[in-house]
């Protein structure tokens, strides 16, 4: 699926309550909602550094690319989810919302696993922030 499918398929643009606005024209999609952050903004800023990446020499430092902007994307979908589920009426609506968030919260590990695979320095300071949460809550984390 190229850019130009994918954004096809886009329909809401403003996704704050009371503000949904729906369009099919390609460009209108990604240009109507110039505000930064917002979910247009965030694809747009995806298919970039996609770009960006796929510029690069296949290798680790690629595949390390690769998967921090996939945690980026899974993380972004996690919070879309969640504000779908919370803007929807049926309360069956929200419980899928709520359930595929969670999944997606399950490929963002996936991808921490391989990113601790690929960099030991991942994991290694991974520990190391979850010492200073420890030190500075005294919760006792994993």
């Amino acid at each position: 699926m190229d850019k130009s499918d994918y954004i096809d398929t886009l329909k809401t643009i403003d996704l704050r309550p009371g503000k949904v606005k729906v369009s099919e024209k390609k460009e209108q999609v990604l240009m109507e909602n110039k505000k930064p952050g917002s979910p247009p903004e965030l694809l747009k800023e995806l298919f970039v550094q996609t770009g960006e990446i796929e510029k690069m020499p296949k290798g680790r430092e690629r595949d390390l690319q690769i998967l921090r902007l996939s945690m980026i994307a899974e993380l972004d979908a996690v919070n879309l989810y969640l504000r779908f589920a919370a803007l929807a009426a049926d309360p069956n609506v929200a419980k899928v919302m709520v359930h595929v968030a969670k999944e997606e919260k399950v490929h963002v590990g996936e991808f921490e696993a391989l990113m601790e695979h690929l960099d030991p320095e991942f994991d290694k300071l991974e520990d190391e922030g979850e010492k200073e949460v420890e030190d500075e809550t005294g919760l006792e984390l994993d």
